[in-house]
């Protein structure tokens, strides 16, 4: 790292967006159905039935992302495929209720629209999920050419890997050509390693085990000491992850990776190290109980507590955003991933560095797991304005 600065510089320096702001997602929109057990101490599969309750919600990882996007103030297009039914119609006009370009959608008479039917334990955790998305295989790359326009007017292209492997390829070829950022979200192990295309990323934002899944090897564990032992500050970087990191970026899949490691917090890292570089605080701590109005005890939601670690990638950079006060419960974990990349697309797309961008995608990520469903209320305009940018506006050698 050269210099750190706070003055402004060229977005070709500190790999800001430029252009208008617009976000195209190109990805799924989808049915959710969502079921947990009443019991808030059962973990893991109950292996037998449970009294409970299911919630049927809109969804999908691209239409969650281009939510979140809108309701941070942003604008966006949605580039998705759904069936000629009830469920179609419905995300249609839902989306548009929320401000999201629906142009792009296509309405598809020989096909159902995606579902994604989730268990959770009764601590908010995944015990396991269906996803029926086989309309997305008609999401090809003729879909992306229909919507050359919006994508070339974009300063941020993000696609999840409900895209098959060809129409992402064409996606990055159309954007290459108008230099506009593209950024892809693995969604599952399963779809994780079709981001591994002709053309590089500029970012991608898998988990662990999707990252391992990206790289072609076995999942295994890489914190010791356990997850018991999770909040505590001896705990050192794993070396096996800068190596996984590392490898993305000797293999050309991205030039950027931000990487969710749940309760140990997310780390980004930068392959390409800017002249200019703009550090986040060394700690922050955003108090979420003023923003959840409807928790009953507010003494019993965490703030978002962090400390920002730099990490040797190789050749490359990382900074270490750790949790200093993981949750120890949350209300589901749907959507989390999604609004984490959201919330860091609306700040990259509002003129912020990438390092300091992920800032708002962990405070959009942490109130989606305090609230049910894969979009919380929480995440408004009017929070950004207030907690996120008086953090962003503060630098550090």
């Amino acid at each position: 790292m050269k210099v750190i600065s706070q003055e402004p510089v060229s977005s070709a320096i500190v790999g800001t967006a430029s252009g208008n702001g617009m976000v195209v997602v190109c990805g799924g929109a989808v049915i959710d159905c969502i079921a947990r057990p009443y019991d808030g101490t059962q973990i893991g599969a109950s292996r037998t039935s449970l009294p409970g309750e299911a919630k049927v919600a809109l969804g999908g990882v691209g239409r969650n992302i281009a939510d979140v996007i809108s309701r941070l103030g942003g604008k966006t297009q949605l580039v998705s495929v759904v069936g000629n039914d009830d469920s179609g119609r419905q995300l249609i006009q839902a989306s548009r209720d929320m401000h999201i370009g629906v142009e792009e959608i296509s309405c598809l008479d020989a096909a159902r629209t995606a579902t994604y039917t989730a268990l959770l334990d009764g601590t908010g955790e995944l015990v396991g999920a269906i996803a029926d998305m086989s309309i997305f295989d008609m999401l090809t790359p003729s879909v992306v050419d229909k919507a050359a326009a919006s994508l070339s007017k974009a300063s941020l292209v993000i696609c999840d890997a409900n895209l098959q492997a060809a129409t992402l390829q064409q996606v990055l070829l159309r954007s290459s050509s108008t230099k506009v950022p593209v950024w892809f979200e693995p969604v599952s192990t399963a779809k994780a390693p079709r981001c591994r295309c002709k053309c590089s990323w500029h970012l991608i934002s898998p988990n662990m085990d999707e990252l391992f899944a990206i790289l072609g090897k076995s999942p295994e564990p890489v914190w010791k000491p356990t997850v018991s032992d999770k909040a505590s500050a001896k705990v050192q970087f794993p070396v096996i992850v800068q190596d996984l990191i590392a490898e993305v970026f000797q293999c050309g899949i991205a030039e950027n990776i931000l990487l969710s490691l749940g309760p140990r917090g997310v780390v980004l890292g930068l392959s390409k190290l800017p002249e200019r570089i703009y550090l986040p605080p060394s700690s922050f701590e955003i108090g979420v109980d003023a923003l959840i109005a409807s928790t009953d005890d507010k003494s019993q939601v965490p703030p978002l507590s962090v400390s920002v670690e730099l990490l040797e990638l190789g050749s490359g950079k990382g900074l270490w955003y750790r949790l200093n006060q993981p949750m120890a419960a949350v209300k589901d974990v749907t959507g989390a991933g999604d609004a984490l990349l959201a919330g860091t697309a609306y700040a990259f797309t509002s003129g912020q560095p990438l390092e300091r961008a992920v800032i708002a995608g962990m405070l959009c990520a942490h109130l989606t797991l305090l609230s049910d469903g894969a979009v919380s209320s929480s995440v408004t305009a009017s929070l950004f304005a207030r907690f996120v940018v008086p953090i962003l506006s503060q630098s550090r050698l």
